[in-house]
């Protein structure tokens, strides 16, 4: 059994490299940049959330964490490192950290203010401390090397804080790396036996996952294919552990543009079959993006539903069908044909791997009004228009019957309909989208369905039609703050005490700002990214908290943004 074990860490993983250096360098290590920078970028992004009142906060908290000597003890111009020692157990994992330091004894008066407890020097060894553990469970040990206090923390740390063992710190530091804050598996430095303790947990994992124990029948002959799949693409991804060369993670924070990044990188061994899967990985596109590049965008999204892999689009599809099984049990008659039709079309869109949805919002025109346009992928919706008729005819009250008006123009081979909305009610959006003008306009196109609404929602909906792919995040989420505030404040109306608060929020740049949003791109390596714009969700969640903060007092201001 262990020698078939063996054999297979070495097919997924390869074998470690044996070499001369001792110590040998960790498979996994983590760094930041110099102290001064984090502490100057933490500052940036708390001006950039809340302004001075927030900066001011974030200030006294330090003071009060670290008393009048602040962060005396540490070297400001010299970056954190530290790296984790696996082993066959997970509890018996290591982690140790090199904190830069101006003189020992400066240190630990700063461990002292910090945690007030100082270290406590150890019996026999004077060069080592004991620290107090963060979880009882696990111990932490010190020591002074090479102007660093290495910190130890683990089960059993003291092995691994042994002089003879500690990883000199320009071992450990990459000087290329840009991240606020990053940390990297070298996969041919993880040591054999844990290659083989990891084949065992993986086998052990992927058996529990697709047991299927405790599933009733009906639940049972739902999910059995949908678990196939699944397990078909877990087995293909753990093919592709031989030829993993690193994984890396990092924070970012680009202060210019107010963006905070979590980023995620993979590369591959050159010439494997990873790397030549990730050199292959096409940049992302979006068939409806331009909707939301309009110069009269006040906000939108974009979004590429993550149907790349093979087995993926197989579990949805195989959802669609039990979905379209009960959707259909309690649908009207009329309407069956329609939804079946809708359900069909979906899974015939999820197999082109290409499934798009894009919702923009522009304005104001010259009468102030404003228009919103949307987008659906749909792969041949002709079927669905015609059954989908068929059952507004049937089925929908007569008033709005009479308001639709079928093929009333063309965009080329594409018929677009019309529904006039009538005046009033509970949500009236001619109140936004056009007034007495306020239309909805809708096509079924040869791969995606289209919908507008405004005072000329025809004419938007031909423009609609006729756009391109383009590059495009999976998902974005985008803003126009300036434009935003003008259509909340035709919303709210210019007398609500809370349009200021709003403008304060939001500022009064006029162009598009990505508020969120994911990327995947291919190249020399596959780099996942995460971003959100601090100057605008964080900003309102603080300007939020200054309001409950002050909750019965006058005047309570919002983080002032006019000089972004």
């Amino acid at each position: 059994m262990r020698n078939r074990l063996l054999a297979l860490a070495v097919v997924l993983f390869g074998a470690t490299s044996a070499g001369a250096a001792d110590p040998p360098l960790p498979p996994i290590v983590f760094q930041g940049q110099p102290l001064g920078r984090v502490l100057g970028d933490l500052r940036t992004g708390a001006d950039i959330i809340g302004g001075e009142k927030a900066v001011k906060a974030l200030n006294e908290g330090l003071k009060n964490l670290l008393g009048e000597k602040g962060f005396q003890g540490l070297d400001m111009g010299r970056p954190v490192v530290g790296y984790v020692i696996l082993a066959v157990k997970p509890e018996d994992i290591t982690a140790v950290v090199a904190f830069p330091i101006t003189t020992d004894k400066e240190f630990l008066e700063l461990c002292d203010r910090v945690g007030k407890a100082k270290p406590r020097v150890d019996e026999k060894d004077k060069t080592l401390y004991h620290m107090q553990p963060l979880d009882p469970r696990y111990k932490a040990v010190m020591r002074f090397h090479n102007r660093s206090a290495y910190i130890a923390y683990g089960v059993n740390p003291l092995p691994h804080i042994d002089p003879q063992a500690i990883v000199p710190t320009d071992k450990l530091l990459d000087p290329a790396e840009r991240g606020l804050l990053a940390a990297r598996l070298h996969v041919e430095r993880i040591p054999t036996p844990v290659k083989l303790a990891a084949v065992k947990y993986l086998d052990e994992a992927k058996k529990a996952l697709f047991a299927g124990q405790g599933l009733g029948k009906p639940e049972e002959e739902i999910l059995k294919p949908v678990m196939a799949e699944m397990e078909k693409l877990v087995t293909r991804y753990i093919q592709y552990a031989p030829d993993v060369d690193s994984i890396a993670a990092r924070l970012l924070l680009d202060a210019p543009s107010g963006n905070v990044v979590i980023e995620g990188t993979l590369s591959g061994k050159p010439g494997s079959n990873l790397a030549r899967t990730i050199a292959a990985f096409k940049p992302t596109t979006n068939n409806f993006g331009a909707l939301v590049g309009h110069p009269d965008t006040v906000g939108g999204f974009k979004l590429r539903l993550p149907f790349f892999e093979e087995e993926i689009r197989n579990v949805v599809v195989v959802g669609l069908e039990t979905a379209q099984k009960e959707a259909q049990k309690n649908a009207p008659a009329a309407g069956k044909a329609a939804l079946e039709e809708l359900f069909k079309g979906l899974a015939r869109t999820v197999k082109t791997g290409e499934f798009d949805i894009v919702g923009a919002v522009r304005g104001p025109d010259k009468g102030g009004w404003y228009t919103a346009v949307g987008a659906m992928a749909f792969e041949d919706p002709s079927k669905l228009e015609q059954e989908f008729k068929t059952f507004v005819q049937k089925e929908a009250p007569q008033n709005v019957v009479d308001a639709i008006k079928w093929d009333a123009a063309k965009a080329g081979p594409v018929s677009i309909h019309t529904w006039k909305l009538p005046p009033g009610g509970f949500v009236d959006p001619g109140k936004i989208f056009g007034g007495a003008d306020c239309s909805v306009a809708f096509a079924f196109a040869p791969r995606g369905i289209f919908a507008a609404i405004g005072p000329d929602a025809v004419a938007t909906l031909k423009d609609a039609l006729a756009v391109k792919p383009v590059p495009s995040p999976v998902f974005d989420i985008l803003i126009n703050p300036l434009r935003t505030t003008k259509l909340i404040r035709k919303v709210m109306g210019d007398e609500d005490p809370d349009i200021t608060a709003v403008e304060n929020v939001l500022g009064k740049e006029d162009k598009l700002i990505s508020v969120m949003a994911a990327t995947l791109e291919g190249g020399k390596e596959l780099k996942a990214a995460f971003s959100i714009n601090l100057k605008v969700l964080p900003r309102a969640a603080m300007y939020a908290v200054l309001q409950r903060e002050a909750s019965g007092e006058k005047g309570v201001s919002p983080p002032n943004v006019e000089k972004k």
